[in-house]
């Protein structure tokens, strides 16, 4: 376990970086006073944090727009919860980034769910998650962060554009990278800037028995 905790540590990153944000264009007051939030929750895909494109593989604005678009559809009611999207340009100062893109992240990972198995980790902080039924990756990205501190976390994701959505397309070939920023104070309030807002377009009548 110490050799894994010295492993941790030499993975930790100095880095900047220029992340896009997608979200209701309603939202951009409280943002501008109280900056942004982060979501909580098991099912988020790097665990807790606000979460944000880079540029890598795709056009990070393109894609923040397309999932501010995606999550104001409401699947039940058949409607936009919201009709105007915001995208939202920060930048990310990060003294302990982990890149679970480089293969020593992806050991590290693996290493962290094999020792969470195992009952490696300090059960004071494994013991919370152990018996959790939505155990799941987002959960031990969850304790590896509780555990040595890491303030970001980027990985690349495949992520269902509006028209793969309608398609159902799936893919297991990323398309996006994505950060996920545990510590808001990463991220630069001077820097957020509104780069983007439009209305969102509506669905073809044809296609929302398909969304």
């Amino acid at each position: 376990m110490r050799l894994f905790a010295q492993k941790m540590n030499d993975l930790m990153q100095r880095r900047t970086l220029q992340g896009y944000h997608g979200t209701n264009a309603e939202n951009l007051e409280s943002i501008s006073v109280r900056g942004l939030v982060p979501s909580t929750g098991n099912h988020h895909w790097l665990g807790n944090g606000v979460y944000f494109f880079l540029s890598g593989i795709s056009d990070p604005i393109r894609d923040a727009e397309e999932w501010a678009s995606a999550e104001a559809w409401d699947n039940r009611k058949r409607c936009h919860r919201y009709n105007m999207f915001a995208v939202i340009r920060a930048e990310i100062s990060s003294l302990r980034l982990l890149d679970l893109n480089s293969d020593e992240g992806k050991r590290a990972l693996n290493f962290a769910r094999e020792a969470l198995e195992n009952r490696c980790f300090d059960e004071s902080c494994a013991g919370r998650f152990l018996g959790n039924p939505g155990f799941n990756d987002a959960v031990i990205i969850r304790l590896l962060i509780e555990q040595y501190q890491f303030d970001v976390c980027v990985y690349d994701f495949y992520i269902k554009s509006r028209g793969a959505r309608i398609l159902r397309r799936e893919s297991r070939f990323a398309n996006v990278r994505v950060a996920c920023v545990q510590d808001p104070k990463c991220i630069v309030r001077s820097s957020i800037t509104c780069v983007k807002q439009e209305k969102i377009q509506p669905y073809p009548p044809n296609d929302f028995g398909r969304v």
